[in-house]
């Protein structure tokens, strides 16, 4: 490989994740903002440290059974909260996994 492609190599890399990043920025961004204010707002109306020292006794399929029964069992607004989260970190991997796959491969080499 010749100097002049090395440096093509280089510029063009800096390039691609620089547009990767750009791209990735102002939608995930936001989406993270997102995702700690509805924690912050679940965290002001549940204790989940003791949500979980209490699911810690469980194992296996009485794991399942707890959550899903605390799940449940809590007010409609806590249930709200936790479907805005689990969207929210959704949203995020696919963010991540489709900014990921639009720089090419030989980017990060």
């Amino acid at each position: 490989m010749t100097t002049e492609q090395k440096l093509k190599q280089k510029i063009m890399r800096g390039v691609y994740l620089s547009y990767a990043w750009r791209k990735m920025k102002t939608f995930v961004s936001f989406k993270i903002i997102a995702l700690f204010s509805l924690l912050f707002s679940l965290a002001s109306l549940v204790s989940i440290r003791n949500v979980i020292q209490n699911g810690a006794h469980a194992e296996g399929a009485s794991l399942y059974h707890f959550y899903t029964s605390a799940f449940l069992n809590t007010e409609t607004s806590v249930q709200f909260l936790i479907l805005g989260v689990l969207l929210m970190l959704g949203l995020i991997i696919a963010d991540t996994i489709r900014n990921y796959r639009a720089v090419p491969l030989h980017a990060y080499r």
